[in-house]
């Protein structure tokens, strides 16, 4: 694709953005970010796809990065990533692109000082386009799952003059997006929250059910403050659970009596309805032990053939 990079913008002088970077945007954020370590190693194969190095077909070699790699772990569940530049005698040197149900990320990687010599000469040029509230969850992610602050350059002038933008700026737009990526999961625990209130003032609430919600909640909240978003989720999770069963009007063994208050019988249709109105709620359990599982399945999936590739320790190679 050449030095257009990512995304359109680029001035054909000197090669620098238009538009340096975006941060908090309804549709779409750019940012950049230092390579620190150029493994894992991965390859490519014949159809572009990347793919771990013990592939059986073989294929191109490439360098994934640190960054890369917590990309594709951030986005979760998604397709197989594509090459749309490839590596050539630089394998460090790409262009790839991978999609998920609600985003779509690109990833340019290219050197901006010291001719590529070592993994920190590179950058990562990240385009993420989709809903703001999945774009900020995905760099919420990606900044745990990297353990440092991508934003901070091994040479800033390098970095500004490659990227277009200086060093305030590239802070705010990760970090913009990081605090909105908080705050949605501060909104999650805030609902469930509410709604173990509104249960817990009903007079015939299941006050141990309710319990489990309050102690779910609250380890959520301190998930959160641990920037733990796969926590957070699978709290909330096991909270929206209990609350089925603190919920009289959802709590399984209430559907299924077969009386009234009064004494009376129930006809058979009545009997009928509690019947299936008990297969629902059960079905909602079900599915709310499934979004806990999710959480870890999507970080599973999104790596499994990185965490193939990781097998053998290879370390980085000088390409000059």
């Amino acid at each position: 694709m050449g030095r257009g990079g990512c995304v359109s913008g680029y001035d054909r002088g000197s090669g620098v953005p238009t538009i340096p970077t975006v941060g908090v945007d309804p549709s779409r954020s750019r940012l950049w970010a230092q390579i620190r370590n150029g493994n894992p190693e991965m390859r490519m194969d014949e159809t572009r796809h990347l793919r771990p190095a013990a592939w059986p077909g073989g294929g191109k070699r490439v360098f994934l990065g640190d960054v890369g790699k917590a990309a594709l772990a951030a986005l979760g569940a998604h397709e197989v990533p594509v090459f749309r530049e490839m590596p050539g005698y630089d394998e460090q040197r790409w262009e790839l692109e991978a999609s998920s149900s609600d985003l779509v990320l690109r990833i340019r990687s290219a050197p901006y000082w010291g001719f590529g010599l070592f993994a920190r000469c590179f950058l990562n040029e990240i385009e993420v386009t989709g809903p703001l509230a999945e774009r900020s969850r995905f760099v919420f992610d990606l900044v745990i799952a990297l353990g440092r602050d991508p934003w901070l350059p091994a040479w800033s002038f390098a970095f500004s003059r490659a990227s277009g933008a200086g060093s305030f700026e590239h802070r705010e737009a990760w970090t913009g997006l990081i605090e909105a990526g908080r705050e949605t999961l501060r909104e999650d625990i805030d609902r469930v929250r509410d709604r173990a209130d509104a249960v817990a003032a009903r007079p015939d609430s299941h006050a141990e059910a309710l319990t489990d919600v309050i102690a779910e909640i609250n380890s959520a909240e301190a998930a959160l403050l641990e920037r733990n978003a796969p926590a957070v989720a699978r709290a909330l999770g096991r909270a929206e659970r209990a609350l089925l069963y603190a919920d009289p009007a959802t709590r399984p063994e209430e559907s299924e009596e077969r009386a009234t208050p009064t004494g009376e019988t129930l006809s058979a249709g009545e009997a009928r309805q509690n019947s299936l109105t008990a297969d629902a709620v059960e079905a909602l359990i079900r599915e709310a032990d499934e979004v806990s599982e999710e959480s870890d399945e999507s970080e599973r999936v999104g790596l499994s053939e990185i965490e193939k590739s990781e097998s053998e320790e290879i370390p980085f190679v000088d390409l000059t």
